[in-house]
């Protein structure tokens, strides 16, 4: 049985339907061939401008340097303005490699090694051709990680920039070789910097060295005499002479340059990355560096002032102290009283504080007693100057230098034979003290002991003979 279905039904026509709407009929159109062209050129250009500009943001920003590092928690003020000052200018101009490597050495010189560290290889790629930089890395790589030293002194002298800086590179580059035992790749290094005759000194020191590892000893010996009397050189070679004379079984010799080497202060070779940091370096520790650079090389009016400023802020026994015999040292006895007076009563169970004490009023006393002898007030003087080395070797029962001026201050109270008891005492510590011999001899001729007078003359010459006055107090002796 079919379904009863609805008749179909024909589409009504608009005749049909009138309120049905008409059918929308998209006649057929023809593009204008120009037009066309217009467009495509137009579309071209932008996708052209819009790869430009995304290329151009890109490697701008594939080649932006990094934002530079910050030190945390800087407690200086000093060190954290020289600091911030020298960051802003790598901020004002981060791709200005001598910016960076600015700010990388007043970091390092502050002991900011790491944050040093990343602004050096930011200042080494921006500018590959500064020897500066992997050099400075150098000094970094030699503390922290010495296996890479050689990897950066190597890149120092690659550059071939600068020829102090390469110059320092490949000295230091050849004593880590040396230290090593690479020892031929060591004396190419330093035959390159050996000069005309006599040779740099830091050259003919370093080839020494590479004779010794040889087992050359005479040309060793040869070439350690010729810079001993090299400020630079000293103390290391009369150390390496004491070895050399013990080896060959020498002791005498080898006493005596050991004793030479102990007594000689050791003077770095200068060197044109480290001389100039040293200027950098501000707060508390850059003035005790300041410090000890003036007293190093004899400017004490320098070092004073430096002192000067730091009592300003604080008044330590150390400070103190350091101010006082900055002060005695150009000359002023009464400043130099009144700061190791300070220090003595801050901290009296220090022997050196005790004996700068005697020192000073010691010689305030025979400056006044040059002027008038017998001054009033000079007993007084003598006898505080007594307590002081007293307490001194009380303290410090080997202070040989506090037995000396012990000796000196009962001498000018007119006690010689007191004063012989602490002058030998002082001999007993330190028998080769040239002042002790000479002050022994006049107290002894001062008590009509001649002979006794005369082999602490001759003793005293020995220990120094370009010295005039053992020769003057025997010719004084002999005369009588």
């Amino acid at each position: 049985m079919k379904a009863n279905l609805p008749p179909s039904q024909p589409n009504p026509s608009p005749e049909q339907n009138p309120d049905s709407p008409l059918p929308v009929v998209t006649p057929p159109t023809t593009v204008n061939p120009r037009s066309r062209r217009r467009v495509w050129i137009l579309v071209s250009v932008a996708v052209l401008v819009l790869g430009g500009i995304g290329a151009w943001w890109w490697i701008r920003n594939s080649d932006r340097p990094p934002d530079p590092p910050l030190p945390p928690a800087i407690a200086d003020e000093e060190v954290k303005q020289a600091i911030e000052k020298a960051r802003a200018k790598v901020l004002a101009s981060p791709r200005s490699a001598d910016d960076w490597g600015a700010y990388a050495l007043v970091l390092l010189v502050h002991d900011f090694e790491r944050e040093a560290e990343t602004c050096l290889v930011e200042a080494a790629r921006l500018n590959p051709s500064d020897p500066r930089w992997p050099y400075a890395r150098s000094l970094i790589a030699r503390k922290r990680d010495p296996d890479n030293a050689p990897k950066y002194l190597r890149q120092a002298i690659d550059t071939n920039g600068n020829p102090r800086y390469v110059s320092a590179a490949r000295f230091a580059l050849a004593e880590v070789l040396l230290e090593r035992q690479e020892i031929d790749s060591a004396e190419q290094l330093f035959r390159q910097e050996l000069g005309p005759d006599p040779g740099h000194p830091r050259a003919v020191l370093g080839l020494a060295q590479v004779a010794m590892a040889r087992g050359d000893e005479p040309t060793a010996t040869k070439l350690l005499m010729s810079v001993r009397e090299n400020v630079h050189a000293r103390k290391q070679a009369t150390a390496l002479l004491a070895v050399l004379a013990r080896t060959r079984g020498d002791e005498q010799s080898a006493l005596r340059f050991q004793d030479e080497s102990n007594n000689t202060r050791a003077e770095g070779w200068p060197d044109p990355l480290l001389d100039r940091i040293h200027d950098l370096h501000v707060g508390k520790a850059g003035r005790e560096r300041r410090i000890e650079m003036f007293e190093r090389q004899g400017q004490y009016a320098e070092a004073l002032r430096e002192y000067r400023e730091l009592l300003a802020k604080e008044q330590t026994p150390k400070v103190l102290t350091g101010a006082a015999l900055n002060s005695l040292r150009v000359g002023n006895h009464d400043e130099a009283l009144r700061w190791v007076r300070q220090a003595v009563k801050l901290d009296p169970n220090d022997a050196q504080r005790q004996y700068l004490l005697a020192l000073i009023l010691y010689s305030k006393v025979e400056m006044q007693w040059a002027r008038t002898p017998g001054f009033a007030g000079a007993k007084e003087s003598l006898e505080e100057v007594i307590g002081a080395t007293k307490r001194a070797t009380e303290l410090k029962p080997d202070h040989a230098g506090a037995y000396w001026i012990w000796g000196l201050a009962l001498k000018y109270l007119d006690d010689p034979k007191a004063a012989l008891e602490p002058l030998r005492k002082g001999l007993t510590i330190s028998p080769d003290d040239f002042e002790l011999h000479l002050t022994l001899g006049q107290v002894l001729a001062s008590t009509g002991d001649k002979p006794g007078a005369e082999v602490s003359f001759e003793n005293a010459r020995k220990i120094d003979p370009n010295d005039p006055r053992p020769g003057q107090e025997l010719d004084k002796l002999r005369q009588k």
